[in-house]
């Protein structure tokens, strides 16, 4: 079973050597093993990596009537949460939950997340956004917010990092393989049949035309633009605090928050403290 295929093709909103890496390290998986660890592991704890064979119905922790929820590793629509890929629409859920709640009278979510797919994201980003609408809402980045993970942490009132968390890469990417000449260069030919110009983009032993590569920057263009203003109104930055960061750099700790992407760089007690000291009205 190659585990490479739950990951939906582009484009992405990821940051680009984290992605790479999870990819590789898909290829490894022993996808039985791995399952049979994972629920074993599940079984015997709540979630939050302490044997105390407590169980929980909710999906996530309510600490004093803050609800703590995980946001980690490459985010998908759908996602396979055993093999590292958290579903957005899973977390869309536990976002509405913590708003229908009446036992939640916060949110914090922790953050450690490079990003994923587009497919989903945006949702998320809305439903976290209403939350924090209606909830005092903090987000804590805990080592990585990067891209899709980012887009999470701009939509809440305030966003806290650790000082050595990378945090940014506010962008999106997308890509198409021309192989034409490795095909030709086996002897393959490959013909294919298409209704339009672009209809045939990145197939197998195609070569890609500027006509092709154009749509696929437009493209990418498109969800870019709805990336920044999402970020650029959840943080409530100017458009001069905006440039730097459509560089798509990633910064860590102390220059995120020089740059406007967080507000503090502390530690999460710190942060959960402040938390639960707003009054609500």
């Amino acid at each position: 079973m190659n585990l490479a295929a739950f990951i939906p093709v582009g484009p992405y909103m990821v940051e680009g050597t984290r992605f790479q890496a999870f990819a590789a390290a898909l290829e490894q998986i022993n996808d039985r093993a791995h399952l049979r660890a994972y629920y074993a592991a599940e079984a015997a704890t709540d979630g939050d990596g302490d044997n105390d064979n407590q169980n929980y119905d909710l999906p996530y922790r309510v600490d004093n009537g803050v609800a703590v929820i995980s946001i980690e590793g490459m985010l998908s629509k759908q996602g396979a949460p055993s093999l590292g890929l958290w579903g957005m629409q899973d977390l869309q859920g536990f976002v509405r939950q913590a708003k229908a709640d009446p036992a939640v009278q916060k949110a914090m979510l922790v953050i450690d997340s490079p990003g994923g797919t587009v497919s989903g994201a945006f949702a998320l980003a809305a439903d976290i956004a209403n939350l924090a609408n209606a909830k005092p809402t903090f987000a804590y980045i805990s080592d990585c917010g990067c891209s899709g993970g980012y887009l999470m942490a701009s939509q809440c009132n305030r966003v806290y990092c650790n000082s050595t968390a990378h945090v940014g890469s506010v962008g999106v990417i997308g890509g198409l393989l021309d192989d034409s000449k490795k095909q030709e260069d086996k002897g393959n030919r490959y013909v294919f049949a298409s209704t339009g110009a672009l209809k045939a983009a990145g197939y197998p032993g195609q070569a890609i035309t500027p006509e092709q590569e154009a749509s696929l920057q437009a493209g990418v263009d498109v969800v870019g633009k709805q990336f920044f203003a999402a970020v650029q109104k959840g943080r409530s930055l100017t458009d001069a605090q905006m440039t730097p960061i459509k560089d798509a750099g990633v910064h860590v700790g102390s220059e995120a928050r020089a740059m406007g992407l967080v507000d503090k760089v502390t530690t999460f007690d710190i942060a959960m403290a402040e938390l639960r000291a707003i009054k609500l009205k």
